[in-house]
């Protein structure tokens, strides 16, 4: 199991450097619509940011 999550962080990490978003590589902690550690890999690509949190600061939040 620890592997599985492992693979999933390396493979969200990767995601967000290939799109090359300033606010991911910069986050304290970002929030998502799913839960990351436990999805498939192949269901990462369509996991949107719920809320974005730099420097103590919400950046992002999704409108509701």
């Amino acid at each position: 199991m620890r592997r599985k999550t492992i693979f999933h962080l390396i493979a969200l990490l990767l995601f967000m450097m290939l799109k090359k978003d300033a606010f991911a590589q910069q986050a304290d902690f970002i929030i998502t619509n799913g839960k990351i550690f436990t999805m498939p890999a192949e269901q990462l690509p369509a996991t949107k940011c719920v809320l974005t949190m730099i420097d103590g600061k919400i950046v992002y939040e999704q409108s509701k």
